[in-house]
Formats: C-alpha cells, structure tokens, sequence
C-alpha cells in the first residue's frame, strides 16, 4: 500500500514559518529598525565615526567580542545576537535576537576604533547590519578585527502575533484492511473408549443334596419264638386219604368255581345259536 504524504504535519510547519516571520515583520515595524536588503552585504547603515582607542573594559550596557570566530554564524549570547565574520573582505554582520535591538558597535583595529552609531533610529537601535569594518591600517587597507563591543537595547515587548486560521488539512480516510477470515479447526471428536464387556460369570449352582432314602423300616414281627418246624407226615398206607397239612384256601376254590360257571355259561349260549342257524 503507498504511504501517503502526513500533510498535517507539513501545515504545522507553514504556520509556524507564517507566525515567525510575522512576529519578525511586527518586531521590526514597531522597533523603526532599517533591515535593508543584506544580500550580498550592502550597510553599513549608518557611516562609521573614527575614534581612538582609550583602552579598558567596554561601557557600561556593552559586550567585548574577543576574538570573533571566524567564517561560520556564531550566537553571541550576551549581546543578545547572532553574528558572521568574513576573514576575507574583513566585515562583520550582526542580526538581533527577537526583541533586541542594537545601539552601538565598537569596531577595533590598530589602536583607532570605527563607531557605528544607531541611537538616532526608532526605539534607539537598529535589529541588523551589515559591512561593518575595523579602521585602515597604514597600507590603506581595511585592518583586521582585533575585538568588537557590541551596545545593545531592550528587551522591548513583542506583541503576539495574530495568526490567520488556516484550513487544517482532514487526513484522508485510509483504508483499514479487515483481517481475512481465519476458520476456525473443529476438534476432531474424541473416540470414548468403550469398557470391554467382561463374562458375568455364570452363578455357580448350589449342589442340592440328593434326598437320602429314608430306609423304610422292617417291620419287626413279634418274637413267638422259634418258628416251629413241621413234621413230615408219613403217607397212611392203611388206605386212608392223604390230608394235607395246609388246609385249602377257599378263596382259591371261589374262583375256580367262577370260572368253570362263566365257562360253562358261554358254551351255553352260542351253542343254541348254531342249531338255529343249521335249521334255517
């Protein structure tokens, strides 16, 4: 996907480029500094007064620069500026901090200074200049910078500037990609063991004693004794009939006598039926 510009931020940026220059354009205005065009380098601003150098400290309300660092833009923190030292043409440049201006500056060189004045200006100073020159030396040409005093004036109040509301840039909504659907795994199912069947085990049976035979008891037949032994009869060879000694048992006779009757009475019967049958 193309990353797109982050405009937002490139519009906090404008405006505080806008609001800068504005409170440098305010800041100047108010001061009545002339802040000519300085590039290249055309000032000084005001023309240089050659006065001698007396020696000592600075004046009261100044700072000594000593030595200048050379070719490069150096913060003079204590005269409230930013400055630039050119080691080739020998001029100086100097720009104020926001809501400073500056008086007078004491370029040195030889044992003369050049005294660039700016008290006459709006507010008693000037925020920039530039060309700044030591005295000639003795060949006609500019001296170097042995040390410069820097005068300046304020701090004066800077108003707050005003800023135009801009139109903040709304970021293009940005397409948030849905995350693509993901299946979810079903768990595969589980097998449940099964308990393996185990035997009953078949009910032992209870032997069931076998009924005994209840022994049926003999009867017991009185003890008359010893049983008598029979005598033999002898056969009467007197011609006397043979008696037995067991008499006959007359239920036996009954039956014979039954028998022979019911015998008896069948022949009687079909023996008629046959005559009849003859005679026909």
């Amino acid at each position: 996907m193309a990353t797109k510009p982050n405009t937002q931020r490139g519009g906090w940026a404008i405006r505080a480029a806008v609001s800068f220059g504005f409170v440098m354009a305010v800041s100047l205005a108010l001061s009545g500094a002339a802040f000519a065009d300085h590039d290249p380098a055309d000032g000084p601003e005001v023309p240089p007064t050659l006065v001698p150098f007396l020696g000592g400290d600075p004046a009261a309300g100044c700072f000594r620069l000593q030595p200048a660092v050379e070719d490069e833009w150096t913060v003079f923190a204590d005269a409230h500026m930013t400055y630039y030292y050119d080691s080739t043409t020998k001029k100086l440049t100097f720009v104020m901090d926001a809501g400073w201006l500056m008086a007078k500056v004491y370029d040195k060189g030889g044992t003369t200074l050049n005294l660039y004045d700016y008290t006459s200006f709006p507010d008693g100073g000037i925020a920039h200049d530039d060309g700044l020159v030591a005295p000639d030396n003795a060949s006609g040409g500019a001296a170097g910078l042995s040390h410069a005093d820097f005068c300046p004036v304020g701090p004066f109040a800077t108003p707050t500037p005003t800023v135009a509301p801009t139109d903040t840039p709304s970021p293009a909504p940005t397409d948030t990609p849905s995350p693509a659907p993901t299946d979810t795994p079903t768990p595969a199912p589980t097998a449940t063991p099964t308990a393996a069947p185990t035997d009953t085990p078949a009910p032992t049976a209870t032997p069931t004693a076998a009924p005994t035979a209840t022994p049926t008891p003999t009867p017991t037949l009185p003890n008359t004794g010893p049983t008598p032994t029979p005598t033999p009869t002898l056969p009467d060879t007197s011609g006397s009939p043979i008696t037995s000694a067991t008499p006959p048992d007359p239920t036996g006779n009954a039956f014979l006598l039954l028998l022979i009757g019911s015998v008896a009475g069948l022949m009687f019967m079909f023996l008629p039926r046959k005559k009849r049958e003859r005679l026909s």
